[in-house]
């Protein structure tokens, strides 16, 4: 495979340019012509592959074509929108394919073509959405805002009908060959792990990033995350900081970051983490739009929970990472490029407003003992804290007269009581704790 070694994309010399080249009918048959996937720029490199690959090729002195330069050519308009990284990437990443599918085994391609590979991993962000018109195009503008340039963007449609399917699908013609639109076969809402498992199956890249189609990110959260990638390697996760945003709608509650409920600027270890983190320990857990996640890590743990949809969508995400708690080692960073709004309407405020939130809880926690139990992942202090957590919905009763009771009498005691007098009941109760 001289010819791919020499010239460009993965050489220095310059490639022919497709007017400037004859090729026998036949060979244009054998490898299938060219790749309808490619719909621009690269389209005629990734045919130029497969010849030098598979052909002789004949390099002559000649010149009797004119190759027309143009302000408005692929090439220009890939560099004045950013996405020339991007482009080039998933030509890298197709061609590593090609050869592989094909048993091609040359050690010079190979160092050459992860050399090139390894420059800028491509990341692949997904954004999900069911009738989000108000602030998908927030979302996807702080994504094309990103000072890290190699990524795609998929925008799955759970089925929306308030016009949001037509901002994405504007996007992803403005931006064609880098945002893409998916929707469910014939429309139909599938729920919010569904619709994040289909981005991950359609993605291109080595990293995954989510981000809800309502939050927006700062233009610095993928190259901060990718480069803790890079500075170690044996991670399978980056979650961050967020930032609480109230302050996007006026005369209400201030801003509040809110980081995640462990020591940050740390790895940590498979199975330290799902007892410290909600919703078994106190510590806030990471939102989904703080994450990073490589790919083959999230294919390691079995992607999103299609089971958890409807009001069991508000556990959806606590389901997968701790799958990704129990199985990877995961980095905790205490930057903090994501915005995750609060808003009236969203899923938690619904669970809560309708009595749901304690049925869904125990669907997660029956849900994780039934994934220890078939994975055989044996802990005995998880498996206690576990037990622990579920005695109110196993023994409602007996919770009942040993919590709820003895909450109801001390808010009515503390009606009726001078402060003193329950300084020193509550003192008592103190000491009897630590008594027995």
């Amino acid at each position: 495979p001289q010819l791919l070694l020499m010239l460009y994309p993965l050489g220095d010399g310059a490639a022919p340019c497709m007017c400037g080249v004859i090729i026998k009918k036949n060979v244009l048959q054998k490898y299938g012509g060219f790749d309808d996937s490619f719909k621009g720029m690269y389209e005629d490199q990734v045919f130029l592959s497969k010849i030098y690959l598979n052909e002789n090729i004949f390099i002559s002195s000649a010149c009797n074509n004119r190759y027309r330069q143009r302000p408005d050519s692929l090439i220009g308009k890939s560099f004045d929108n950013g996405n020339y990284y991007y482009v080039r990437k998933r030509f890298l990443i197709w061609l590593k394919k090609y050869i592989s599918q094909n048993n091609f085994c040359d050690n010079d391609v190979q160092k050459k073509l992860e050399s090139a590979l390894s420059f800028e991993p491509l990341i692949s962000v997904i954004i999900c959405f069911f009738n989000e018109k108000l602030f998908l195009q927030e979302a996807i503008v702080s994504v094309i805002n990103q000072s890290y340039k190699c990524w795609e963007l998929l925008l799955i449609d759970d089925g929306s009908a308030d016009g949001s399917s037509d901002i994405a699908l504007q996007y992803a013609r403005k931006y064609s060959g880098q945002i893409y639109y998916h929707e469910h076969n014939k429309h139909i809402n599938k729920g919010l792990s569904a619709s994040r498992n289909y981005g991950i199956k359609n993605s291109n890249g080595e990293f995954i990033a989510f981000l809800d189609a309502d939050d927006v990110w700062l233009e610095n959260k993928l190259i901060t995350q990718v480069s803790i990638f890079q500075r170690n390697p044996g991670i399978g996760m980056v979650a961050e900081a967020s930032l609480y945003w109230n302050e996007w709608e006026q005369g209400v509650r201030r801003d509040k970051e809110i980081p995640v409920g462990v020591d940050a600027e740390c790895i940590y270890e498979p199975n330290e983490l799902i007892l410290s983190l909600y919703p078994l320990g106190k510590g806030a857990a990471p939102v989904p739009s703080g994450l990073m996640i490589k790919k083959e890590a999230l294919e390691r743990s079995g992607m999103f929970e299609e089971s958890f949809a409807r009001e069991y969508a508000l556990y959806e995400d606590q389901a997968f990472l701790s799958k990704m708690y129990l199985k990877e080692k995961i980095y905790i960073s205490s930057a903090c490029n994501n915005l995750y709004r609060q808003r009236l309407g969203s899923i938690v405020t619904w669970v809560k407003e309708t009595g749901k939130y304690h049925a869904v809880r125990e669907y997660f926690l029956r849900w994780l003992k039934a994934y220890l139990e078939n994975n055989n992942i044996k802990s005995g202090h998880l498996s206690m804290h576990l037990d622990k957590a579920l005695y109110r919905y196993n023994h409602p009763i007996f919770f009942y007269l040993k919590h709820d009771v003895p909450r109801y009498f001390w808010k009515a005691f503390k009606k009726i009581t001078p402060g003193r007098i329950q300084d020193f009941v509550k003192g008592k109760i103190l000491k009897l704790k630590k008594k027995y």
